[in-house]
């Protein structure tokens, strides 16, 4: 029962003027003490049985308190103080209405601390629970203060769902932690600059070698702190708090938990909003890294790529990342559990940049070397229990998760992506190296800049995979290798599906193909609703069934892939379409290709380069100045049953296929027939042929329609001079070489349709498409020089100058005496004061507005070896070079005997012409001939050989642009 009345009796040694208890023991019946106890050293208080005293005041023991089975209940109003140095309490129950208990010392409990309503705070001091005792808090009763701590110290064992002593840390592990001490504290930690709610545990076991354990970190909404509790995140510090770490864990906020598993590590926890670690400019990775491992700098990188993304994503945030050299597995799968083949590095918050390339030193982006410091994201690793997995996708981009749509800000630029295989079911067989989606009505357009995709294998899409369903993807993939993936199915590097979607129109741009195979589309395949861009790609040595590089399905679609100045070089089908595979079955697909290069190509049935199948379907193909080289048997191969528009050749040059240039496998009444406009067929056993398999009224000539070109290939004579074509060598500059510029005399010149050209500004390698007037047959137009830069110096005897329009001098010009010095020009020779001929010298100037006439037509071939052409990034001054924004050209040295060396530099990447012609116009060097070069320095060394001494011009054009350098042989 209760007593209600107090003892009176003062205890010998007790604070007078203090109500106390029986200094000899308290008896079995339960107490209220309404003021305070205080007993000084030397006092035994001993509670006998179950007793229970409830205080009031505060509870001061410097004694020693034998406890038995007692309960202590606090349950004063206001602030109470509680110190017993000696001896253990067995039952402590805080049951206030209000204020804290207050800890004025060190106290030890060996039953159960229970907190129904009121808070201890701590005050610096130390609560030891015994072996078997038990904290027992409600929500919002708990322990506090900003020093002191619990503590407990227990054999664990190999411990399964343990919440240690009552403290809120609930412990598994896989091994035997031995004795262990657990504290619990409550003062603030910092990390980063942010701030931790206000409680962290401390764990050390006696063992934790091979260690993988799962901890529950419980917290009250009381100790938040300030932070937003959507946002917690496991923070772990193995430096006493000084360093912190972030874990993966998952946050459940219904039960005010945080939780972790695989922890390789125990040492000090806590709990931070995320969204306050993540570090204000720029998150550093480095596997290496050994400091505070923070992502706050690359000393004290984050190690964990995977960490690096959880940060900007659980925050709702954009972040930068710089990722250091090295090779990163991915660990957990899209909802951040380890889940073996399904991990992947998971990307579905907008605004996340990921850089690679970096060597761990670097302050500006600019500094980082990609090729120097590989930066590899790796789908094959090893598990924790030795198997060896592929993952089904190395890299997810996820517009579909519910954060909101992927915008071009967020950017994967400098890394190699490898070794995913996606051979599942359903997603998991497509995008083994990175799966793009944007289904579901959702946005995923990315930027990935700078990559190298290799080694992939999808059922479809081995490198990357491009889901639109119903959705918006307008990605950017910019300077990007895609080298031996493979797609079981369709497209070895890329697939692209645009199935239902409202929006899919990727630019691919800059990009390489190399060595990738497939079924369909070796290197690319493209489907559904979709009107991709691909420019400044170069397809090489890709294989597949149908379309060795390319398979354009329009199947039921509304296909409009847009291919510009593109390299097709050496793909290869088993069936149809060595480059290119355009099929529309009772869809469209409407491909334009323009400024592209399809050179030794083949395929085992009809179209070295590219076959057209209508099938009942709209196969409007456009091809404007493209040059078809050595496509094996035939460089085009026609598949009518067209409904559609009928494709079309505009300013294209076919040359050197071992049968016919257009082979037609089948034909309707020729109800769309191709047309060919200002083309030139040279070199082809014969201009077109195939069997009719369709309605048999008529020869394959009926369905082929040319004029303005040179058909030099029509052996039937069906074309030879009608509607402007014309029968007869183009005189190309060097076809052997694959040099095919007109020469100055060549019947193409000025002799196409100008109709025919209307929007086409340039030719095939950039440069103006009309000259003099009259646009040239063929892909390129020929660049003749109209005008030299100003003469001056010596003129050396026997220099013949023409093919020019107009030839100038400039200050002093001395015409050497000896042989005949003639200047003859289209239009005008004008002579400045300074020009002199003096006694003895012979001096011609003269207007030949035809000057082909007397143009030699024989050259001097010197064919350019290819070591003698040095390429260097961009970023490098090399001698007095301009390097900047505009194209520049030097010579060095220059006067020179034995050899010069022309530098060059590109402002931006693209086709580039770089030639040499001696004073008569004649093209004595070709030394790029319209190839594609990347921005930077550029240097090719130019041997005398077998070069009179004299005065030599070196012309170099690029799109729009067109320098001349005077060169001077003097040996």
């Amino acid at each position: 029962m209760m007593m209600h009345s107090t003892i009176e009796r003062k205890c010998r040694g007790l604070k007078t003027a203090i109500w106390c208890l029986l200094c000899l023991g308290f008896g079995a019946t339960d107490l209220r003490a309404q003021a305070s106890l205080e007993a000084t050293s030397g006092i035994q208080l001993e509670a006998g049985g179950g007793i229970q005293l409830d205080v009031q005041g505060n509870w001061l023991n410097q004694g020693n308190l034998l406890p038995g089975l007692s309960v202590v209940r606090f349950d004063g109003n206001g602030q109470q103080q509680l110190r017993n140095d000696g001896g253990s309490f067995h039952n402590i129950t805080v049951n206030k209405p209000t204020g804290d208990v207050v800890a004025a010392g060190n106290f030890s409990v060996d039953g159960t601390f229970a907190l129904s309503s009121g808070d201890v705070d701590l005050n610096g001091q130390v609560v030891t629970l015994s072996s078997s005792a038990l904290l027992a808090e409600t929500p919002g009763n708990t322990c506090k203060g900003s020093s002191g701590y619990l503590t407990t110290t227990r054999d664990l064992g190999m411990p399964t769902g343990v919440n240690v002593a009552g403290l809120g840390l609930t412990l598994s592990s896989n091994i035997n932690l031995g004795v262990t001490e657990i504290r619990r504290g409550h003062a603030e930690q910092l990390s980063n600059s942010a701030v931790s709610i206000l409680r962290y545990y401390d764990i050390e076991p006696a063992n934790q070698a091979g260690l993988l354990a799962d901890i529950v970190f419980h917290y009250d909404e009381s100790e938040l702190n300030g932070q937003d509790e959507a946002d917690l995140q496991l923070f772990r510090s193995d430096d006493q708090g000084v360093s912190w770490i972030p874990v993966n864990s998952i946050l459940d906020v219904a039960a005010n938990t945080v939780s972790a598993s695989g922890i390789t590590q125990l040492s000090r926890f806590t709990l931070i909003s995320s969204c306050q670690a993540v570090p204000s400019a720029i998150i550093y990775v480095n596997q290496n890294a050994t400091g505070a491992n923070n992502g706050s700098s690359w000393d004290n990188a984050l190690t964990s790529l995977q960490a690096a993304l959880d940060l900007p994503t659980q925050c709702g945030t954009a972040a930068e990342i710089w990722v250091a050299a090295g090779v990163y597995n991915p660990t957990r799968n899209s909802s951040g559990v380890p889940q073996g083949r399904n991990n992947t590095f998971y990307i579905k918050q907008d605004g996340i940049r990921l850089y690679g390339g970096f060597n761990g030193t670097e302050s500006e982006l600019s500094e980082r070397n990609i090729a120097q410091n590989p930066t590899i994201l790796d789908g094959y690793f090893q598990e924790g229990n030795g198997e060896a997995i592929h993952v089904y996708h190395v890299v997810i981009i996820d517009g579909a998760s519910g954060y909101g749509p992927i915008t071009d800000a967020t950017v994967l630029d400098g890394f190699t992506i490898r070794n995913g295989l996606a051979d599942g079911s359903g997603a998991d067989s497509t995008g083994a190296g990175i799966y793009i989606n944007g289904a579901g009505g959702s946005t995923a357009s990315p930027t990935i800049a700078n990559c190298r995709v290799e080694s992939n294998t999808a059922v479809e899409g081995g490198g990357i995979y491009i889901n639109a369903g119903a959705g918006t993807i307008e990605s950017v993939i910019s300077n990007c290798n895609f080298f031996q993936n493979t797609g079981t199915g369709k497209g070895g590097a890329i697939s692209i599906n645009g199935a239902s979607s409202i929006s899919c129109d990727p630019l691919l741009d800059g990009c390489t193909f190399s060595q990738n195979t497939a079924g369909e589309g070796g290197a690319m395949y493209i489907t559904g609703n979709t009107g991709p861009t691909i420019n400044y790609c170069t397809f090489n040595d890709n294989t597949a069934n149908l379309g060795g590089a390319v398979r354009n399905n329009g199947k039921l679609g509304n296909l409009t892939p847009i291919f510009i100045t593109c390299d097709f070089l050496n793909n290869h089908a088993t069936s149809a379409g060595g480059a290119v595979n355009n099929f529309s079955a009772n869809g469209v697909c409407n491909t334009t290709f323009t400024d592209c290069i399809f050179r030794e190509n083949s395929a085992a049935d009809p179209g070295g380069a590219i076959m057209i199948d209508g099938d009942l379907g709209d196969a409007k193909s456009t091809f404007t100045n493209c040059l078809f080289e050595r496509n094996g048997e035939d460089h085009i191969a026609y598949n009518d049953g067209n409904a559609g528009q009928q494709p079309e050749f505009l300013n294209c040059t076919f040359y050197g296929v071992d049968n016919t240039a257009i082979h037609f496998t089948h034909f309707d009444s020729g109800r769309t027939p191709i047309v060919a406009t200002n083309c030139i067929f040279w070199n082809n056993v014969s201009l077109a042929g195939g069997t009719n398999t369709g309605d048999n009224d008529g020869d394959v000539f009926t369905n082929l329609t040319i004029q303005s070109s040179i058909v030099g290939d029509d052996i039937a004579g069906v074309y030879d001079g009608v509607d402007g074509n014309l029968q007869q060598d183009p005189t190309f500059a060097d076809a052997a070489n694959s040099n095919f510029y007109l020469e100055d005399c060549s019947p193409a010149l000025d002799a196409g349709d100008n109709l025919a050209v209307s929007g086409v500004s340039t030719d095939l390698v950039g440069v103006d498409r009309i000259l003099n007037g009259t646009v040239d047959m063929g892909a390129l137009e020929n660049q003749r020089l109209e005008t030299l830069p100003a003469l001056g110096g010596p003129i050396p005897p026997g220099t013949f100058i023409t093919g020019l329009d107009t030839i100038r001098t400039e200050g002093p010009t001395e015409i050497g005496a000896g042989s005949s010095t003639v200047f003859e020009a289209r239009k005008l020779v004008s002579l400045q004061p300074g020009f002199h001929a003096g006694a003895g010298t012979i001096f011609i100037a003269r207007i030949n507005p035809d000057s082909c006439e007397v143009v030699p037509a024989a050259r001097e071939e010197n064919p350019v070896a290819e070591q003698e052409i040095v390429s260097q990034p961009a970023g490098q001054e090399e001698g007095t070079l301009v390097i900047g924004d505009e194209l520049s050209l030097v010579a060095y040295p220059n006067p020179f005997q034995r050899s010069t060396t022309l530098r060059f530099w590109l402002p931006a990447a693209g086709r580039v012409r770089l030639e040499v012609f001696n004073l008569q116009g004649l093209r004595i060097r070709t030394i790029h001939a319209g190839v594609h070069l990347e921005s930077g320095y550029h240097e090719f060394r130019l041997p005398s050989g077998e070069l009179p001494a004299g005065i030599y011009l070196t012309r170099l054009q690029t799109a729009g642009q067109v320098l001349t350098v005077r060169l001077v042989c003097s040996r």
